[in-house]
């Protein structure tokens, strides 16, 4: 269970920055399934081992800042056109993360710095599937949003 709590907490963290910055809620499917319901500016998440944890809206666009507890992570993104781009510090390491469509149901997402993977997300409104790459391990996501 704990390789699984990873992954929930990665893909939370990093790999989700559609949800972060559009404050959408999302079911996630996979090896860690969660909910994240946004309510107002104060999001929660539930499953994993950890959850709930609780995400507060600070700022919400252009530049969209978050703040994550439990643990203590801060998350600054930025919409460059159709690319997402986040920086989460999460003491004591940041990580660059981001999201580039390659075509209108298609991205790839990954991170670089104190945690690194990369994934491939496939559209179908409002679902989508994905997989990631992390630590030479796929895992395979299907989720929604709403």
């Amino acid at each position: 269970m704990g390789e699984a709590l990873i992954l929930v907490t990665t893909l939370f963290a990093f790999g989700d920055l559609a949800a972060a910055m559009g404050w959408t809620g999302e079911v996630v499917l996979g090896p860690a399934p969660y909910v994240f319901l946004p309510l107002g500016p104060v999001g929660i998440s539930f499953g994993g081992e950890t959850m709930p944890a609780f995400r507060f809206q600070v700022l919400s666009g252009p530049t969209f800042l978050w703040a994550d507890l439990p643990p203590p992570r801060l998350g600054l993104g930025r919409a460059l056109g159709p690319i997402l781009l986040g920086l989460i510090w999460a003491p004591p390491r940041a990580v660059l993360c981001w999201e580039i469509p390659l075509s209108s149901q298609g991205s790839v997402f990954g991170a670089l710095g104190g945690e690194t993977f990369l994934g491939l997300r496939l559209r179908l409104s409002p679902a989508w599937l994905g997989g990631m790459i992390r630590g030479g391990e796929l895992s395979l996501w299907c989720g929604f949003y709403f």
